[in-house]
């Protein structure tokens, strides 16, 4: 019953475009945008070091809100167009798209999590699940929900379709921002929380999505983040991830990692993960970063890309199905000096409906037998007295994800027992997730030898360590240009496993980290400091483009990149500091540059530029009479782009009506410019520069124009003159306290207009002085100086 009215209503609402919204579903709101984002943060450099084939090649991606900008440099030709993108495109979608699976080709920060994924897109509907159709059709098992609704929530036709979708596609996985409404106050069946139970829309309600909220940079919820408990208490959300201004970009992030699984998984075993193996892998792998077990407001842990992906990779999982009262067992080898094991269930609940009074339908229960036949069960949050919200072992009968953890785990043989507790003739499949850890662990996370170091070229960034060790370490630098070791910092806290380095801009090199403990030292990879390239497209003329950039301290040669399609290509190495090509060869793409070290260490490539774009820049910038200080003469001024290719410049002159005459040639040994002409005529005076490249090309200038008026002059013009058209009166420059005055006499010999002069160049109205014959008689520039004026 529950399977044909969601078929319905997503028939319907696919074929006539019909919105359904439930009473609590009114308003989609955005929740984020990309500012900071860095994959350091959750171990995607990890990844591309140790996989560096894992991008997300060959899988696809949905989004469910408005269109993105499937022009956008970095998500060129990845389109996939399943014929559900809306009309209305917004910044937003394009920022979520770039996260998941930006390319970055226009920086750093464009470089998203799964940049060999395609992406398609899918208007809201409502906020209900596509056709199934739509995601068998297309390869589509992943899709992004970053938004929200603004009311109350409840378990409703959003959540069942969420649900059912699910269940119906294994495959499929859901992922869902928890929402940016943190502070709010929400409803459970318990009654009020304050600071709780504040997911944004029942979409959020559902039990098989994976819901994500956020947290900052080092490990605390953000708060913004919308927490659970669902209505009923489910734990919710299910993990979360660095965002800095919303939980969108956490969502975004998680989808890119689940990504990067769905790819080593279909790289490995030819087919596609189930959701409920994404959701194990992912919990499993989680780091535990508030009060042991699970909690509403982080869920099961910080995500791990890394550790997540290794799952897959080093095959620590098992799917089965039970039916029944069945059990299923698993035999564990656990081995020596385990500092602590993690075991994650997790299975597709076919949806309930919205009469239920208990939502979970199908029943699994996880527990673990040590070695010595204890038997313990997971980590559940009862949700019986809303004064006690904690985490404790017991048996869950809300959740359909279960972990266990056991610190300081023997060594030897566990078992694994699922048990099932169906309805009669049910069968229901799960995945199981496990793995452990070794005591008095350190690794690097960051920076790797394979990162840029600061990570986006800016002032600081975090190093960033894995570690169970507690206390206080020292941390040291082997800095540039040294092999001794600076101290910076002689009391860091080895537990918080991240410390903000604020680095010079000044500094470049190679360089190393190290902590040191009261019995170890843990160095680092060596990596190189190094701060962006800043190029400019210098020359933009016809068909040519010249790209040029200041030299990199240490740098052999330079790498340059070129758009071909989807990705940044490399297309040239130069051991200059210019590249010049035609534009035919690469139209409408863009630019990059590389720094290439003789040791082959990483540095980050410049910021890249649009080929297309570019403003046309034939050699000249400017080019400006500057007479405000000069008296005997007139000083031009010019602005060169480039000096590239120069045999030699000319400046040239003419006076109104005459053609061109050479002043000066030579070859300029500098981009700017300045011409004094100490001979220039009474009145216009035109100039420009003529060019010759060593190809023999010549390019001229646009023309500079000034008035001229020598010591004992003035410039009376237009004459004649249109009535209500401005007259202008030029004197040669004044000095610093000689003043000048204008007297207008009709031909009656009545004045009709006086005013002091408060500069050189001063206009006089005409629109109150009838046609005739008048006299301008300008005083105080060293003699009278009357001129006759005609007025049409």
């Amino acid at each position: 019953m529950v399977s044909k009215l969601i078929s319905t209503v997503l028939l319907l609402s696919f074929v006539f475009g019909i919105s359904v919204f439930g009473q609590d579903s009114s308003g989609v709101g955005t929740e984020g945008t990309v500012i900071d984002l860095d994959l350091s943060l959750i171990g995607i450099n990890r990844i591309h070091q140790a996989y560096p084939w894992l991008d997300g090649s060959g899988i696809r991606v949905s989004i469910q809100e408005e269109a993105f900008d499937t022009m956008d440099a970095d998500l060129l030709g990845r389109y996939l167009d399943v014929g559900l993108t809306s009309r209305v495109s917004a910044k937003h979608a394009t920022n979520m798209a770039t996260v998941i699976a930006g390319a970055g080709n226009t920086s750093i920060r464009g470089l998203g999590v799964a940049y060999g994924a395609l992406i398609s897109s899918s208007d809201l509907m409502g906020r209900i699940p596509d056709p199934l159709n739509v995601y068998r059709q297309n390869d589509i098992f992943l899709q992004n929900h970053s938004y929200g609704d603004t009311n109350a929530v409840s378990y409703n036709h959003q959540s069942i379709a969420f649900d059912q979708s699910m269940f119906e596609e294994s495959r499929l996985l859901h992922v869902f921002s928890s929402g940016n409404n943190g502070v709010g106050n929400g409803q459970t069946s318990l009654g009020q929380i304050n600071g709780g139970a504040n997911l944004t829309g029942s979409m959020k309600q559902a039990k098989n999505p994976i819901i994500i909220g956020a947290i900052d940079t080092i490990e605390r919820i953000q708060l913004f983040s919308s927490r659970g408990p669902t209505l009923d208490g489910r734990i919710k959300p299910d993990l979360v991830t660095f965002a800095l201004f919303g939980s969108s970009n956490a969502a975004a992030l998680t989808s890119g990692v689940c990504a990067l699984l769905q790819h080593a998984y279909l790289d490995q075993y030819g087919t596609y993960p189930s959701a409920a193996l994404l959701k194990a892998a992912l919990i499993q792998s989680a780091k535990d970063i508030d009060e042991p077990g699970p909690d509403y407001q982080t869920g099961f842990g910080s995500l791990d890309a890394f550790a997540a992906v290794q799952v897959i990779m080093e095959e620590r999982f098992k799917e089965s199905s039970l039916t029944g009262k069945d059990t299923y067992t698993e035999n564990w080898l656990v081995p020596e000096s385990t500092e602590q094991i993690r075991i994650a269930l997790a299975w597709i609940d076919p949806p309930a409906s919205d009469e239920m009074e208990k939502l979970l339908v199908h029943d699994l229960d996880l527990q673990v037998v040590t070695p010595v036949g204890d038997t313990l069960r997971p980590w559940t949050i009862p949700f019986t007295d809303i004064s006690d919200l904690t985490a404790r072992r017991g048996r869950d009968s809300l959740n359909n994800v279960e972990v266990f953890t056991l610190q300081n785990a023997e060594a030897g043989i566990y078992q694994l027992l699922v048990s099932a507790n169906l309805p009669a003739g049910a069968t229901q499949g799960f995945s199981l997730a496990y793995g452990s850890q070794a005591p008095d662990r350190f690794h690097w996370l960051y920076p790797l030898a394979t990162d840029p170091v600061p990570f986006n070229g800016e002032a600081f960034t975090y190093v960033q360590w894995d570690t169970d060790y507690t206390g206080a370490g020292i941390l040291e630098a082997q800095l540039p240009g040294t092999s001794d070791w600076t101290i910076l910092s002689d009391n860091i806290s080895l537990g918080k496993e991240r410390w903000r380095w604020e680095i010079p801009i000044t500094m470049q090199g190679i360089s190393r980290l190290r902590i040191r403990t009261q019995n170890q030292t843990y160095t680092s990879d060596t990596f190189r400091i190094s701060h962006p390239v800043r190029p400019n497209i210098t020359f933009s003329c016809g068909d040519s483009l010249l790209f040029e950039w200041p030299r990199t301290p240490g740098a052999d040669k330079y790498r340059i990149y070129i758009q071909d399609g989807a990705y940044l290509t490399p297309v040239q190495e130069t051991f200059d500091t210019l590249f010049f090509w035609r534009k035919p060869d690469f139209p409408n793409t863009q630019i990059a540059v590389e720094p290439i070290f003789a040791e082959r260490s990483t540095a980050l490539k410049s910021q890249s530029f649009s080929i297309g774009s570019a403003e046309d820049i034939c050699y000249f910038k400017a080019l400006y009479v500057d007479n405000l200080n000069e008296k005997n003469g007139l000083g031009v001024l010019a602005e060169l782009s480039t000096r590239w290719n120069i045999q030699d410049i000319t400046w040239q002159h003419r006076g109104l009506n005459q053609p061109y005459r050479d002043k000066r040639t030579y070859f300029p040994t500098s981009d700017s410019l300045y011409f004094f002409d100490d001979d220039p005529i009474e009145g216009l005076n035109f100039y420009r520069l003529l060019l010759r490249t060593n190809d023999g090309k010549i390019y001229t200038s646009e023309e500079a124009v000034s008035w001229y008026i020598s010591a004992s002059r003035v410039r009376v013009f237009p004459n004649p003159v249109q009535r209500g058209q401005e007259v202008n009166i030029y004197t040669r420059p004044l000095g610093l306290n000689e003043k000048a005055a204008l007297y207008c006499y009709n031909a009656a010999g009545q004045l009709v207009i006086r005013y002091d002069f408060m500069e050189e160049r001063m206009t006089m109205a005409t629109r109150d002085l009838p046609p005739g014959y008048y006299v301008v008689e300008v005083r105080g520039v060293g003699e009278v100086v009357r001129q006759p004026l005609i007025i049409h």
